[in-house]
């Protein structure tokens, strides 16, 4: 398996399709700039605007030989008025071809091996808002310890439906997929034949 280094440039170009949810005279910060800034920072560990804010600013110099920063690093409230605003789907989708583009299976080495599974997570109901817990399925990439893609659902016996749309967010080329034997069913199966011939 081999992953395929990318500089903080390319990464850029893979969020050039995200339509910019701000009004135009709110544009001081370029938002591929905030998009890479988070990116970046958020790959390395950090966990909300401020840490993002932090590290960026730390790294300024460094960024700016990358970005065209026309005004410098963006405030921890611009990051997170831009995050907030963002589409979940069209980031997901831009982000997902990225990981898929920097993390490519080796055509000589053994198939990359993704782990389709669901898990509930814990401490996200809202009872005082009549909320249930959040279920998601992910597509685990094992041997780099990633994950290529994620899908909501309203309940966990919702999972047989959201793995197909899980599928079809993801490269399955050369890839070896395991799933519980619960869903394990012909339609996802269906969905799997057609996603690697496609």
């Amino acid at each position: 398996m081999a992953a395929k280094l990318v500089n903080v440039e390319a990464i850029g170009s893979y969020f050039e399709s995200l339509s910019d949810p701000r009004h135009t005279r709110n544009r001081k910060h370029l938002l591929v700039d905030i998009v890479v800034i988070a990116v970046c920072a958020m790959v390395s560990g950090c966990d909300g605007p401020m840490a993002i804010h932090r590290w960026a600013s730390k790294r300024h110099e460094w960024l700016a030989q990358f970005l065209a920063l026309p005004n410098g690093i963006p405030s921890r409230d611009c990051i997170r008025r831009l995050l907030m605003a963002l589409k979940p789907e069209a980031f997901q989708h831009c982000f997902g071809i990225w990981i898929a583009s920097a993390v490519q299976a080796d055509d000589n080495g053994p198939d990359r091996l993704i782990a389709i599974d669901g898990k509930t997570n814990r401490r996200s109901h809202g009872a005082s808002h009549d909320l249930g817990p959040l279920h998601i399925v992910s597509a685990w990439a094992s041997e780099e310890g990633i994950a290529l893609g994620q899908v909501a659902n309203e309940q966990k016996s919702n999972e047989i439906t959201a793995i197909p749309q899980l599928l079809k967010q993801i490269e399955l080329e050369n890839s070896l997929i395991t799933i519980d034997a619960m869903r394990c069913q012909k339609a996802i199966a269906r969905s799997l034949t057609v996603a690697v011939t496609s």
